[in-house]
């Protein structure tokens, strides 16, 4: 949607397809774009279905004629480079990859074939992060000329509450847990480490888990185990101006993914001037670097309790990170970049 928005303030003419009924779809709607259903586009390597959604894309493309067509996700990046076979520039974005390590075999296995397969009929291929870039490269996905790294970046928040919200000793030290609840996500490690935390830093902390997903009757479930109801919420996936408010009122961000790209949502909790606790996965390392947050090794629970413990009880650190954060995204992962380098990508190919 923002790059949808970039390039008609641009003077370009852009479509739009995904999933129908979604809120990428209500958008599109918004900005007065053409739009595509395409029902067949989800998480599933369903052959009939990637056939299916593949024709839906080959038939919006002869009615609407682009002069490129730019794919995200894995299954989309698949079906359009598959479908259109270079007929029409295809450019895939590649969000983390399909064979990612963390990722369950034999999908990993099974991706990285197609991928290898598909990288032929892709013009370029845009990754959110250099380590994604190397993933590609070393598993004998692209080319180094075709391969180019574009990092993911956020809107600037305007107005941010400076940290410390709290000096930590008064008042409970708010946490927030943005994603799917799902094996990608591990939310059970993260209840597993906040129920591990010392009963003095445990009456000072409260964490939010923002999200729903396979995973949310046994992550409640746990919670019940630990008797940690008073300690952790979960809120269903909230509206973004909505979703933004809870930033604004958190004074710590969690992400424990077992493989990412470039999170997202990593990025506007350090818009918020958020520090970040996150597994080191992916391109994780290079917007947190050694200043904005701390990184814990993936599924190492006892790392992940001290660095709560660290940051739960150290309101001056939380301020340093947080700040140093929010810089960041105002410079290397700013939206206006991301914007501006994704259509010297278009450019390239038109």
């Amino acid at each position: 949607m923002q790059l949808a928005r970039f390039m008609i303030e641009r003077g370009h003419e852009v479509a739009i397809m995904s999933r129908p009924g979604g809120w990428l779809s209500e958008r599109a709607d918004e900005l007065d774009v053409a739009y595509f259903e395409n029902p067949d586009i989800d998480n599933s390597l369903n052959p009939l279905k990637l056939w299916r959604a593949g024709r839906s894309l080959t038939q919006a493309v002869d009615r609407f004629k682009p002069d490129l067509v730019s794919c995200h996700s894995t299954i989309a990046g698949l079906v359009g480079r598959f479908a259109l076979r270079g007929n029409v520039p295809t450019i895939f974005t590649a969000h983390g990859w399909g064979f990612a390590p963390g990722i369950p075999q034999p999908r990993r296995s099974v991706v990285a074939i197609l991928e290898r397969l598909a990288a032929r009929h892709a013009a370029s291929i845009i990754c959110v992060s250099n380590y994604d870039r190397e993933l590609a490269l070393n598993s004998g996905v692209g080319t180094p000329t075709k391969l180019q790294t574009v990092h993911n970046g956020v809107e600037e928040i305007a107005s941010v509450v400076p940290l410390p919200r709290n000096d930590g000793k008064n008042q409970s030290v708010e946490a927030i847990f943005v994603g799917r609840l799902v094996n990608q996500k591990d939310p059970l490690l993260l209840i597993g480490a906040v129920a591990a935390l010392p009963e003095a830093t445990l009456e000072k902390f409260h964490l939010t888990i923002v999200g729903d997903g396979p995973l949310e009757n046994p992550t409640r479930l746990l919670i019940t185990q630990y008797k940690l109801e008073s300690s952790i919420s979960i809120t269903p996936r909230l509206e973004r101006r909505e979703l933004f408010k809870k930033y604004s009122s958190s004074d710590l961000f969690i992400l424990t993914s077992n493989w990412e790209g470039l999170p997202r949502s990593i990025l506007e909790a350090m818009a918020h001037g958020l520090p970040v606790i996150a597994t080191d996965v992916g391109g994780v390392s290079e917007a947190i670097g050694d200043d904005a947050g701390l990184l814990v090794p993936r599924g190492h629970q006892s790392a992940l309790t001290q660095a709560l413990k660290r940051l739960i009880t150290d309101a001056n650190l939380r301020k340093q990170m947080g700040d140093a954060g929010r810089a960041k995204t105002l410079g290397e992962f700013s939206l206006k970049s991301m914007c501006e380098q994704t259509h010297e990508v278009y450019k390239q190919l038109v």
